[in-house]
């Protein structure tokens, strides 16, 4: 049962993607700290969304003017209560850890947001807070059933001591009663990440002819900024006014076609169907975590459209 005078701090002000892939290590300190409140702080559209999906139990926006004395100063403010326990995914995050433990006496962990090394974002993140909160999963953990090693020919022992779980042992799966309908996500974050609007268009008319079903576009802020909203018929765009709207109309989904995006780690956390097209991006560090979830791996539009075609006919995804 949660106390609410015990209080866990979240606090990440990241890229929703870079959100998600700490949802992991967020939810396994619930289960290790089940006696406190997870309160997050950072974008509040972000962490709105982080509340309705249960990682988070209350939130609030870290750029509001009551909170500059949490970043500037240390002090923590009224409307956060006081935090027994916390975790500061931030850029130089020592430097406020430490501003806190002097003005406040609290003693959060401070973790960077990525990796400096190869090694996927989730785990990165799980590992950093099993070794700093000293959870030990070969003991326990404090779980009652913790989460286990697979062995070769799909086995499972108890894990050894520094064992890092699979990101995918601690999302919940969820069970939504998808529509007949597919969903495509012609962008991201980076127009790095993204291919011509001519592809996107392509792959929709053949999982269109092929599933005999209806193909539809999402279109966040940065598309429509840029002027994508020209290139796909008016009939077909989705606008999801946040994040909550979104995951709405993605749970929804009988299919999801999307870059190394935000909208595409939502999708795949849902458990959802999810196809992730990686242009410049490395999945084996960015890779989005679902339990029927793809990656296709090519720059080059005319090959990846083959594969994914290929892929789409063989019907794996499902």
């Amino acid at each position: 049962m949660t106390d609410n005078n015990k209080t866990f701090l979240i606090c990440h002000r990241g890229a929703l993607g870079n959100f998600i892939l700490s949802w992991p290590a967020i939810l396994l300190l619930k289960k290790h700290f089940p006696e406190y409140k997870f309160v997050g702080l950072g974008r509040p559209d972000y962490m709105k969304l982080a509340v309705k999906l249960g990682i988070m139990d209350e939130c609030h926006d870290a750029e509001s003017a009551k909170m500059q004395n949490f970043f500037e100063n240390g002090v923590i403010p009224e409307e956060l209560g006081k935090p027994g326990k916390g975790v500061l995914w931030l850029k130089d995050a020592r430097t406020t850890v430490e501003l806190l433990k002097k003005n406040s006496g609290c003693d959060f962990a401070p973790i960077e947001p990525f990796p400096s090394e190869k090694l996927h974002v989730a785990k990165y993140h799980l590992r950093e807070v099993l070794n700093y909160f000293k959870i030990d999963l070969s003991k326990g953990g404090g779980f009652s059933n913790p989460p286990k090693a697979n062995l070769n020919g799909g086995l499972e022992s108890p894990p050894s001591v520094g064992f890092i779980p699979d990101p995918l042992t601690l999302i919940p799966e969820p069970y939504f009663p998808a529509k007949n309908t597919i969903y495509v996500h012609p962008g991201s974050g980076s127009s790095k990440k993204n291919y011509s609007p001519a592809f996107y268009l392509e792959a929709a008319k053949y999982a269109k002819d092929h599933f005999k079903t209806d193909v539809k576009f999402i279109l966040g802020p940065v598309e429509i900024e840029n002027g994508s909203t020209k290139f796909f018929p008016p009939e077909k765009i989705l606008t999801p006014e946040n994040s909550s709207s979104l995951a709405d109309i993605l749970s929804e989904t009988k299919l999801f076609i999307g870059n190394d995006s935000g909208v595409s780690h939502l999708a795949g956390f849902l458990g959802v169907p999810t196809i992730v097209l990686y242009k410049e991006t490395d999945p084996e560090i960015w890779g989005v975590v679902g339990r029927k979830t793809a990656y296709l791996i090519n720059p080059l539009e005319i090959p990846l459209l083959r594969n994914l075609k290929d892929f789409l006919v063989s019907g794996n995804i499902f």
